[in-house]
């Protein structure tokens, strides 16, 4: 028998997925000869509280490998937060307020991720192979 809890996270991990694909608050992140090549994520303030915020900015992104394929989320909330992949590729564990977790992406695809603390909080990070 499967366990309320385990249903629950389903539940939420879907409605994040749903979520992300029907935002139109894609940010497609590029970089030329002066960008820098770690993508910025902020955790807002205030997202540990405030259900109607998507709580990263920008929540949905898209990098390239070998171009922009590092991702650094910082957290600017006063409560902990962290960043979860839906699929297990990666979990920064616990971040305290202005802590920050480093990710590289090396596969293509696309790759969903949420505050496990606080699961309305969410967004996608889309990964192309260079052209």
């Amino acid at each position: 028998m499967v366990s309320r809890e385990r249903v629950l996270i389903g539940v939420t991990i879907l409605a994040l997925i749903i979520a992300a694909a029907s935002t139109s608050q894609f940010f497609v992140i590029t970089a030329d000869a002066q960008s820098p090549t770690t993508v910025q994520v902020s955790i807002d303030s205030g997202s540990g509280l405030n259900q109607k915020l998507l709580g990263y900015t920008p929540a949905n992104i898209t990098v390239v490998i070998g171009v922009n394929n590092t991702v650094k989320w910082t957290n600017n909330d006063n409560l902990p937060h962290d960043v979860s992949a839906v699929d297990g590729s990666f979990y920064s564990g616990n971040m305290n307020h202005g802590k920050s977790y480093v990710y590289t992406f090396t596969k293509p695809g696309k790759v969903v991720y949420y505050c496990s603390y606080h699961p309305w909080m969410g967004g996608t990070v889309t990964v192309l192979s260079p052209t």
